[in-house]
């Protein structure tokens, strides 16, 4: 049988999952095998799209790299506000968003110039919260059935005391 390498995390997740597994079997079947909880009502994503995928379709159907990245969260969307020098951007993104899109977005929403740009990062729920990384999902930081985060966009010069 034909085998696919993947990369399975999402909510709640403790750790990244990675292994092979068949072509042949579906997302379902995938979730099954990890014991992931709520896999009814939870939503998968693969690799940076912004739609869920049919967990009842095979990993073949889903995705013809050689690898797969699965992020897996009971949200199919969460609502996002950002805070940067009294001013609020508000969206609406997939929890499957990295960071460096929201980063990005933000960037543009506040028309910060890239001499600025690189000297800001962004951290999740407070001002002194845990920073948001280019590759981090957004669902990493978020729990149904609160499916609302709020992140600033603060100098990466800020530290903890």
């Amino acid at each position: 049988m034909k085998s696919k390498k993947f990369y399975l995390d999402g909510e709640n997740f403790d750790s990244l999952k990675e292994g092979s597994l068949e072509i042949a079997k579906t997302v379902n079947q995938l979730l099954e095998e990890f014991n992931t909880s709520e896999a009814e009502s939870t939503y998968v994503f693969i690799n940076d799209e912004e739609s869920h995928v049919d967990k009842n379709k095979t990993l073949e159907e889903i995705n013809h790299d050689e690898k797969v990245d699965i992020f897996c969260h009971r949200c199919k969307k969460i609502d996002i506000k950002v805070f940067y020098q009294n001013r609020t951007y508000d969206l609406i993104v997939s929890s499957n968003l990295k960071g460096k899109i929201i980063l990005k977005k933000a960037l543009k929403e506040f028309e910060i110039p890239n001499s600025e740009s690189v000297k800001l990062k962004l951290v999740a729920n407070s001002a002194n919260g845990p920073t948001i990384l280019d590759n981090d999902r957004i669902g990493k930081f978020v729990s149904y059935p609160d499916c609302s985060i709020n992140i600033y966009l603060v100098s990466k010069d800020n530290w903890q005391g």
